[in-house]
């Protein structure tokens, strides 16, 4: 528009086929999101139904064969039987954790954490998954390598970055695991905002690598490259969901023959760590077995009547102030049932668990009150 006098001057066009082109472009761009969605729960419900039935096929077949041999008389090898059956039970919990973390819906407990000695303390389980063709190297640089996360599940991540880095190097190589102070942007940071201390855990190898278009599709849900029920591809994605539950962030660095490295970035925890051999002590701080206490036990996270287990317990303490609360779940929202949000003397207990470690945590909640919570 152009003014001239007391005239005004405009040249117009018709924008009438670009908007409808444009609305157009946008229902092709939502129907090919669901196609892709529907793709990827269909590798989801494959590749679980495989693993599933691979495992659900080894507890029953165990639990036939041990009846079998138990109704024959024959009962000397059945701990054989029992064995196989739990070891699938464990396996078949390990892959619904994955599930969970990468859904983002994962109940983490995360404490101090010491990733140098972490990373130390693995070295030996690493080095017998990815077998002996695979040399694995540690190079600890960080030097204040305190971070407050969930120890475990920092664990099962590089652990999971190992595998797959031995699964990139079929003919054998070499795996480098380091760890390095960074200044690093969060996403639990606004956005203009300064970085902050980091450390960094890298898992670098010098296998196939990938090429661009796998790179960018690496930490995309239930994607593989791996043959079909070979994998549900939720390895990288538990990472991503982990890491980003702990406020850090996740790189990958890699190109097609040059080997691949993933960063994992945590939040620095300016404090102590945790005394390892003063928690490894709780379960047996308990001298002679308590015979008179109250403990309210609180079985999952979805209640009748519109309470969750939450609610439940802060409404028994609010009459009963000094009841001990032990959380039973098998899922639960972070939000609610983090376990660095939980009252004193209450403390969370993750379904599948064995009895022995539901013993020891009942012994450790009575035998140091609050100080006692793991």
């Amino acid at each position: 528009m152009v003014p001239q006098g007391k005239l005004l001057y405009m040249a117009g066009r018709d924008v009438t086929d670009e908007k409808e082109r444009r609305a157009a472009l946008r229902q092709a761009e939502d129907a090919l999101r669901q196609s892709r969605k529907m793709e990827a729960i269909g590798q989801l419900t494959g590749g679980l139904a495989h693993d599933f039935n691979n495992m659900l096929g080894t507890i029953v077949g165990n639990i036939e064969l041990a009846r079998f041999r138990f109704e024959a008389g024959r009962t000397a090898n059945l701990h054989r039987y029992l064995d196989g059956a739990a070891n699938a039970s464990h396996r078949a919990a390990t892959l619904t954790h994955r599930l969970l973390a990468f859904s983002r819906r994962q109940t983490l407990e995360p404490g101090p954490t010491d990733v140098n000695a972490l990373v130390t303390s693995m070295h030996e389980m690493i080095a017998r998954t990815v077998g002996p063709a695979i040399g694995v190297e540690l190079r600890l640089e960080s030097g204040s390598p305190l971070s407050f996360c969930d120890a475990n599940q920092l664990e099962n991540a590089i652990l999971n970055l190992a595998i797959n880095a031995r699964d990139a190097m079929p003919g054998g190589g070499r795996l480098l695991i380091r760890t390095a102070d960074v200044h690093c942007a969060t996403p639990s940071q606004p956005s203009g905002l300064a970085s902050s201390d980091c450390i960094r855990i890298s898992v670098v190898d010098n296998g196939t690598g990938m090429d661009a278009q796998t790179a960018a599709r690496a930490f995309e849900p239930f994607f593989t490259t791996k043959p079909q029920g070979e994998g549900t591809g939720l390895g990288l994605s538990m990472v991503f969901g982990f890491v980003n539950q702990s406020n850090g962030h996740v790189g990958l660095e890699s190109g097609s023959g040059k080997g691949t490295a993933i960063h994992i970035d945590l939040p620095r925890h300016q404090g102590e760590a945790a005394d390892d051999e003063a928690a490894a002590a709780l379960p047996g701080a308990v001298a002679a077995p308590v015979r008179n206490a109250t403990i309210l036990l609180v079985d999952d996270v979805g209640l009748p009547g519109g309470m969750n287990g939450r609610q439940l317990a802060d409404a028994v303490r609010a009459t009963h102030p000094h009841t001990r609360v032990l959380f039973i779940t098998g899922y639960a929202e972070s939000n609610v049932f983090n376990a660095d949000m939980l009252d004193q003397d209450m403390q969370m207990l993750l379904k599948p668990f064995a009895l022995k470690e539901f013993r020891d945590r009942v012994g450790a909640m009575f035998a140091g009150g609050a100080e006692a919570r793991a």
